[in-house]
């Protein structure tokens, strides 16, 4: 069984890798020409309008309850428990998306008094965009249970290729649109269409395997009110976050302009693009995590804390040392000039991350702990911190003010989460630092600081010259990486796989 585990694990990371680099790649091939297609201005009302939604779409908490009450259940082999937390999610899904159209409706409505700082004729398509946007979000909504169940019940390469599907089908009915210049309304309804087509598959994947049978019928109070004790922190902190990414485009059309909107979009989607690389195997640990602590072995906790923080730190070094050292120019080819401003936009939302995103286990072991209320009050924390300076910066800086004001909160909410780890988790810390960020955080800035040296000689631009400089970054991350980061032992064991990759 731990056999079959392991491998679904590591079949669903290669696909989830693969996934994340074919429609990373497709979007970054594609969005500079949509953006050439529908114009600056519609570029940055469709990112307002998907960040707008998304502020009201959230899962109030459900979502990761399901994973974490299937999960924890499954540990205690109580299959009459699985269906009847899935009997009262589904019950709560509906009437919170009945709540959420009303709000949307309202929001509606109140669209010309809240975007001053747009046209008429852009509210105008900003309302039209916004209806398709709303409606599809309140018919997926009673459906986010789904992911939940496949990752709990460890389908991993299943999940990883769903997600797959939808970003590149999303792509393809993308380019079809905007071939036949149906312009940025078409674009939105494909990828309503996408998201569609996807809920399809999970729910035949569900039932072809039988998982689960909802009890709608369960009258469990027990039950209720701890779904309700873990469901209400993750809502408090959905919220919270919402204060982050979500709300920043709406501040700028608040505060600034619909061209600033659009310079930060680019740095969000490619922090969206790290997230996704440093997120690609978090959630396939949460079964292992729920099963060691049930057994209430801490050390194998702390052990997997490690193993995972080293790889995402490696990984994550790599990216963030070649967005410091040619971020900007990338940006600038891929986008226009116009955009420069967003590559420093770019490093400022991703550094904090390096140090944030390695320690995914111990913000898994908070959910499986229904511990979540320490990381909802940091969220609400951080979350005023970015609003208030967010406000307080955009209207002279735009989008690099409403940057600096992430990277700020951030930092602060990186300090608070640790703070949490070692006092309610009691995990050990200093083993992790010494380990984790001690060893590999040099090799990175010694990385970015080589490098931005070296480039300072090659003074030619362009794709080729940008791809010489990539390989020029990532030659001398790796040389770094193996000098002064990796361990005796892990030096060995790479000579050894080396040596028996030439002899085959």
């Amino acid at each position: 069984m731990r056999q079959k585990n392991n491998s679904q694990i590591k079949s669903g990371a290669i696909i989830s890798y693969a996934g994340i680099i074919i429609s990373t790649v497709a979007s970054l091939l594609y969005t500079p020409w949509m953006k050439n297609q529908i114009g600056d201005a519609n570029y940055g009302l469709y990112t307002l309008v998907g960040s707008l939604v998304a502020i009201f779409m959230m899962d109030f908490g459900l979502s990761t309850s399901v994973t974490r009450f299937i999960s924890k259940y499954r540990a205690e082999n109580n299959e009459m428990q699985i269906n009847n937390v899935m009997g009262y999610v589904f019950k709560l899904y509906i009437a919170i998306d009945v709540i959420i159209s009303i709000v949307l409706i309202i929001v509606y409505l109140l669209i010309d008094n809240i975007y001053v700082g747009l046209s008429i004729s852009e509210r105008d398509t900003l309302k039209k965009i916004f209806l398709i946007f709303a409606t599809y979000s309140v018919l997926a909504f009673p459906f986010t249970p789904l992911s939940g169940v496949l990752n709990a019940y460890e389908k991993f390469v299943w999940l990883k290729i769903c997600e797959l599907f939808q970003k590149l089908f999303a792509i393809f009915l993308t380019v079809v649109a905007l071939l036949t210049d149906h312009g940025v309304v078409a674009l939105v309804l494909m990828n309503a269409v996408s998201g569609i087509a996807t809920i399809l598959i999970k729910l035949w994947i569900i039932g072809k395997g039988k998982m689960i049978r909802p009890n709608f019928w369960i009258r469990d109070k027990v039950l209720l009110r701890e779904l309700f004790g873990f469901s209400i922190w993750v809502t408090v902190l959905a919220l919270a976050q919402r204060l982050i990414f979500n709300i920043a485009p709406s501040i700028l059309g608040v505060t600034s302009t619909s061209i600033e909107i659009a310079r930060f979009a680019p740095a969000s989607q490619l922090e969206g693009y790290f997230f996704t690389f440093a997120y690609a195997i978090n959630g396939l640990f949460m079964p292992m995590v729920a099963r060691l602590d049930y057994n209430m072995d801490n050390r194998g906790i702390e052990n997997i804390m490690i193993k995972v923080g080293k790889y995402q730190i490696c990984v994550l070094g790599l990216l963030f040392a070649g967005i410091c050292t040619i971020g900007t120019e990338f940006i600038e080819l891929w986008m226009g000039s116009e955009y420069r401003i967003s590559g420093i936009c770019t490093v400022l939302l991703i550094a904090p991350s390096i140090f944030l995103y390695p320690q995914q286990i111990a913000n898994t072991l908070l959910s499986i702990r229904n511990k979540i209320k320490y990381q909802a009050m940091s969220a609400l924390i951080i979350g005023a911190i970015n609003v208030g300076l967010s406000f307080v910066l955009t209207p002279q800086l735009g989008a690099l003010g409403s940057s600096i004001s992430i990277c700020v909160a951030f930092l602060v909410n990186l300090v608070l989460l640790n703070i949490v780890y070692h006092k309610v988790l009691h995990l050990n810390l200093k083993q992790f630092y010494k380990v984790v960020y001690i060893r590999y955080v040099p090799p990175i800035l010694l990385a970015i600081i080589i490098t931005q040296f070296i480039l300072r000689y090659i003074t030619y631009s362009g794709w080729l010259w940008l791809l010489v400089k990539i390989v020029v970054c990532t030659t001398v991350y790796l040389m770094l990486l193996f000098m002064i980061g990796f361990s005796k032992e892990e030096k060995a064991q790479i000579i050894s796989v080396i040596r028996k990759r030439l002899k085959k």
